[in-house]
């Protein structure tokens, strides 16, 4: 696969995954809330807290995928040493 087409697929993926993860979430606590409330949000809302959390890690891995690829392939290859 070439280099373009390998960050086509991870831009669209991590795009996808960090849609999916934000829609799944909902409207988190703000700054503001106070911490019970904070804690009766996690406790209502903890199955989408973990999507939320998956996605952004699988979205993550696809961008290192593609990092890894293009930031690896442009390296140049060591210079010959003098003896």
């Amino acid at each position: 696969m070439s280099r373009s087409a390998v960050l086509i697929v991870a831009a669209v993926a991590g795009g996808v995954l960090y849609v999916a993860g934000a829609v799944a979430l909902g409207s988190p606590p703000t700054a503001t809330d106070s911490p019970a409330d904070v804690v009766a949000w996690f406790r209502d809302h903890h199955d989408a807290a973990r999507t939320y959390a998956w996605t952004a890690t699988f979205g993550l891995v696809g961008l290192v995928a593609w990092a890894a690829r293009d930031l690896g392939a442009e390296r140049p290859s060591r210079a010959p040493q003098p003896a």
